[in-house]
């Protein structure tokens, strides 16, 4: 039987990741939970290879919370600094190490890319917690671009979204508009960043405004040169700005980050 060949949209940096394993100065196998999937905890569950059996089955666990689905059926156990206890001494992972890149679970052959379906096309980005993804994104040289192409897709995205036509017009014509904004180099980040946020309070402010005025009015604000000055009347609120900075300094996540967080506390 033929494979269906999928709608995908991809930035043009996607491709560019691999994964550094132990030279990473972090790991993406601590600080967080590791989830796994049903299919793959099922495997697990009847590994034979006496290399790793009965560690696999002291190291996994199911999920019970009322929210399990099929990507969130098991998870892997934490030690003590809050790393998954199948990661080995060198940084790396014990399973792979062993039983190859194929026994991974969905979480670990995915991660940091992020994969979902919107109305039937499959999208694909990478998630900045990881560092090497980061450098990739952010100094990617022609910035925020996307490539539309079809293709066989092997992974199963972890969300789905579907839309009316209705909305998947209005979600298109913001989605631009962000895109756009963005991508307008004229200004600082800080102040395209800054148009957005104030385009959204707007729009969820009034939703029943008409969006295609509300996209022209902002469209406006961009092709004013001295945007940058109008901004500089609006008062800093230094409230809002200590509780976002606390918020993410109270966030606890690697030990990398968390040394960080206590540096910028102390000082």
């Amino acid at each position: 039987m033929k494979e269906q060949l999928q709608r995908r949209l991809i930035p043009t940096y996607f491709n560019e990741f691999q994964c550094i394993g132990g030279a990473c100065e972090d790991t993406c196998c601590a600080g967080w939970r590791i989830d796994i999937d049903q299919k793959t905890f099922k495997q697990y569950k009847k590994e034979s290879n006496p290399a790793i059996k009965n560690e696999l089955q002291k190291n996994i666990k199911r999920n019970r919370s009322a929210t399990v689905n099929a990507f969130t059926y098991g998870q892997f156990k934490m030690d003590e600094n809050n790393a998954c206890t199948m990661l080995t001494k060198e940084g790396l992972c014990g399973i792979q190490n062993r039983l190859g890149e194929n026994a991974l679970c969905h979480t670990c052959t995915i991660y940091p890319r992020e994969i979902s379906t919107i109305n039937n096309i499959f999208e694909k980005t990478l998630t900045l917690s990881c560092p090497e993804a980061a450098r990739i994104v952010l100094n990617h040289p022609e910035g925020l671009d996307f490539i539309e192409e079809e293709g066989i897709e092997s992974i199963s995205p972890s969300r789905n979204f579907v839309h009316s036509n209705e909305e998947n017009e209005l979600f298109w014509k913001i989605r631009i508009f962000m895109i756009d904004t963005l991508q307008n180099r004229k200004f600082s980040l800080e102040i395209r960043l800054l148009v957005i946020a104030m385009f959204l309070q707007n729009h969820l402010d009034s939703p029943s405004l008409e969006i295609d005025s509300l996209l022209q009015k902002y469209n406006s604000y961009l092709s004013f040169n001295d945007l940058a000055t109008m901004f500089k009347d609006i008062p800093i609120n230094y409230d809002n700005q200590l509780q976002l900075s606390l918020s993410v300094l109270n966030h606890p996540s690697s030990k990398e980050f968390n040394n960080i967080t206590e540096n910028i506390k102390k000082h």
